[in-house]
């Protein structure tokens, strides 16, 4: 079973919380019943303060302790939903905001989100990731994720699929349309800048919009202005709510 725990944010470290995933905890609080939009949510812990907190013993150091998530079952949500933390190796294929795409020798590509506080891997990086897996129907997720250097045969350079005069939101039969399977693939786009930035740029494709976002590595997006008509390689990504 899982279990939320409520402590007022204001007073609370946020980072001091991240650290203990994994840990085992014991919570003391007061129980009451979360309803949502539809119906009950859940039982929640509401704690006074962190020393109604305490750690019974600490999170692993070496994430191989942790089982691995078999990528080639085709899971229902639900049963994701059930499953303890769990692992995936591979190389790191793209890196925005505290999210990163994760490409395994095999050629899947998972989604983790990170720890808002910590280090975060740089593309092409071998890493190994663990955190509470997810779906949305379209691709896996990892939550509350973990990651640490490992060892393994890196993945070749993924091809880039030209996709010009919108195609990327355009079926084989000229249709508006968005395809999942462009979710972690590498695509070139043109297009006309409407709002720019340092990290972040929003992308005119004639018909439809998109966000591109700079590697950490990169030197950013500054000198780009708004108006200009470039052309963009990057690794394509779909994000929508779980629900």
């Amino acid at each position: 079973h899982r279990i939320y725990g409520t402590l007022n944010r204001a007073s609370t470290d946020v980072s001091l919380l991240e650290n203990l995933i994994g840990a085992t905890v014991r919570l003391t609080g007061t129980v009451f019943e979360q309803q949502g939009a539809r119906g009950f949510g859940g039982n929640r812990i509401a704690l006074d303060d962190i020393n109604k907190l305490s750690v019974i013993s600490p999170a692993e150091k070496d994430l191989s302790q942790i089982p691995e998530l078999n990528l080639k079952k085709r899971w229902l949500p639900i049963e994701l939903a059930k499953l303890p933390r769990q692992r995936i190796s591979g190389t790191v294929q793209a890196v925005w905001k505290n999210k990163i795409i994760v490409s395994t020798p095999h050629g899947e590509s998972v989604q983790a989100v990170l720890r808002s506080s910590g280090s975060h891997p740089g593309v092409g990086d071998c890493i190994t990731v663990a955190g509470y897996p997810s779906t949305d129907f379209f691709h896996l997720s990892l939550s509350g994720a973990k990651w640490q250097s490992c060892h393994h045969a890196q993945n070749t350079e993924l091809p880039v699929r030209k996709l010009f005069n919108n195609e990327l939101f355009t079926d084989i039969h000229g249709n508006h349309s968005i395809d999942s399977l462009y979710h972690g693939t590498a695509v070139c786009v043109r297009g006309t800048v409407m709002r720019g930035g340092e990290q972040e740029l929003e992308i005119d494709l004639g018909r439809d919009t998109i966000r591109a976002y700079a590697g950490r590595e990169s030197s950013g997006f500054a000198s780009i202005e708004p108006g200009s008509r470039i052309e963009l390689t990057g690794i394509a990504v779909l994000e929508s709510d779980l629900w």
